[in-house]
């Protein structure tokens, strides 16, 4: 009884850390991701996810006749403070920020003649509530955290979405 206890929590800690599917693999003559904002974009966290999903998305095989663009639109990184409700001492009140990273890209599937065969919009985003007094690398830590759980988000959300809309050009795992 022990040792499947011990195995059940191993095999939880293990799957949560890692992805069950770490790439999409999908069927395209060619898979193109860009960066093209559509307002101002936050542009470090932009390309970062343009090269996450350069090595998430690999051409694997191969449909001569369709084209699969990426287009990154948009990367916000906000920060405002939680609205609250007035009290008569103010002075005392711990105020605190939320911190919110938000992505929107588009999918564009062409045939080989340039037409249109869908095109998929996605948007995600995460968000931390925390202490408005911290320091420049909390604050650096807190936006590095909240990317990384963004492209987790974003890696289910792109396969989610890929396979109710497209699910002839996906080779599963």
């Amino acid at each position: 009884m022990k040792r499947i206890l011990v195995a059940a929590i191993f095999l939880l800690l293990f799957f949560n850390k890692t992805p069950l599917y770490s790439d999409i693999k999908l069927r395209f003559k060619e898979i193109e991701v860009e960066f093209k904002p559509i307002q101002k974009s936050h542009y470090e966290y932009a390309s970062k996810i343009v090269n996450y999903l350069h090595k998430k998305v690999i051409k694997e095989g191969n449909l001569n006749r369709y084209l699969m663009k990426i287009t990154i639109k948009k990367y916000n990184v906000i920060v405002r403070k939680e609205k609250t409700e007035k009290d008569l001492i103010d002075i005392f009140k711990k105020e605190n920020k939320i911190y919110i990273h938000k992505v929107f890209l588009l999918v564009e599937i062409n045939d080989e003649s340039g037409n249109e065969i869908d095109s998929i919009p996605i948007k995600t985003q995460t968000e931390v509530k925390v202490n408005e007094n911290l320091t420049f690398s909390q604050r650096k830590m807190i936006n590095k955290n909240l990317y990384n759980e963004l492209e987790v988000k974003l890696t289910n959300e792109l396969k989610k979405k890929l396979l109710t809309r497209l699910g002839d050009f996906v080779i599963p795992n």
